[in-house]
């Protein structure tokens, strides 16, 4: 089976699937059911766009509960007779007690599971993805497409020596087109590429890495080659086995019989070791990056550590907040407001009340 939807991005959606699901009652009509997950979703994003500084939602999430509940079903953690009602399976039980529990390392474990068994493009794209291999997706800027080489530049990562033929195509058709028209046909080329066999449409595969990253099983990350701006995406997990203590065997067997294993990247960032790692990759960082007043980007810090250590990104986030947290300071942290995206999200803090920082600086 593969993934067709555009509008779940997120795994927290199948989360509040399940959690909607088992507060309504048990006569509730299916339509009901659908509706007010699509409003708890809608709220859910519009209460997380506010909390960190983001632009609200530009949908309205209506047929969100529809699909949720379809792959709930997909999963096994909910069943329906035909016009019944949903009804959560005791998988779907289990797997809410791990949610309402906040066993969140066993949570995160069963779902990397029933999504890599239930979906072959969604597995395809993570084992291309494994041992730190990259896909460059190209970021166009108006302003340079009149530049001898530039589009060239742009398909490099992907086409390596054959990026100059695919790149005169390109340029040929381009005249009159949008910037985001060449971007869009850019993507399709490397996509084609990557995943031919797959018929990878641009927007399924954003959907997919969404989907992958709050998995944490990818990051995403801008980044630079020749002077030429791309979305870089990659995975923390590997292959085969690695000496360090984060990386945990995971089975992806899929639904038709066929079965592979991968070691997935789970650092218990509770652990002092993993502290010091992610603090002598940050000091690293902190010598090669650009600072502005003593700070540091954290979103820079986040993709420079994540990269470098290949952990996900949460995992990073939450390093910090224990870093930030030790009895001797180490870390200081600020708040700018300029440059919160979506893609380069500040670091959430919660002691108390919630509070945000997207600067950094270490702590002599």
């Amino acid at each position: 089976m593969n993934i067709t939807s555009y509008n779940i991005n997120d795994v927290t959606f199948h989360y509040i699937g399940l959690r909607v699901l088992h507060a309504l009652s048990s006569n509730t009509a299916k339509a009901t059911q659908m509706e007010t997950i699509s409003q708890s979703i809608y709220n859910h994003v519009c209460d997380r766009s506010l909390r960190l500084m983001l632009p609200e939602p530009k949908g309205t999430y209506k047929v969100a509960g529809e699909k949720v509940c379809q792959e709930l079903r997909h999963f096994g953690f909910v069943s329906a007779e035909k016009g019944a009602p949903y009804r959560l399976t005791k998988s779907g039980l289990d797997t809410l007690v791990l949610l309402e529990e906040n066993r969140f390392a066993e949570l995160r474990r069963v779902m990397v599971e029933v999504h890599l068994r239930t979906y072959d493009n969604l597995r395809a794209v993570l084992l291309h993805h494994l041992d730190g291999t990259a896909v460059w997706r190209p970021v166009v800027e108006e302003r340079r497409l009149q530049e001898s080489g530039y589009v060239r530049h742009l398909l490099e990562p992907t086409f390596g020596a054959a990026a100059q033929l695919h790149a005169d195509a390109v340029v040929e058709q381009a005249n009159g087109q949008r910037p985001k028209d060449v971007e869009s046909e850019l993507t399709s080329l490397v996509l084609s590429r990557l995943f031919g066999n797959l018929k990878m449409k641009t927007a399924l595969f954003r959907t997919l890495c969404d989907r992958l990253a709050s998995l944490r099983l990818l990051n995403m990350r801008r980044a630079k080659q020749n002077h030429c701006d791309f979305i870089k995406t990659y995975s923390p997990c590997k292959s085969s086995d690695t000496q360090l203590s984060w990386y945990a065997p995971l089975d992806i067997a899929a639904e038709g019989g066929a079965s592979s294993v991968i070691y997935f990247c789970e650092p218990n960032m509770k652990a002092r070791g993993c502290q010091n790692a992610v603090l002598e990759a940050l000091d690293v960082a902190f010598r090669e990056l650009p600072a502005i007043g003593g700070y540091h980007a954290i979103p820079d810090l986040r993709d420079f550590v994540c990269e470098r250590l290949m952990i996900p990104e949460p995992a990073f986030d939450d390093a910090v907040n224990r870093l930030l947290d030790r009895p001797v300071p180490v870390l200081s942290a600020g708040l700018g407001y300029e440059g919160i995206t979506a893609q380069r999200k500040p670091l959430v803090r919660r002691r108390g009340d919630t509070q945000l920082h997207n600067l950094l600086r270490r702590v002599k």
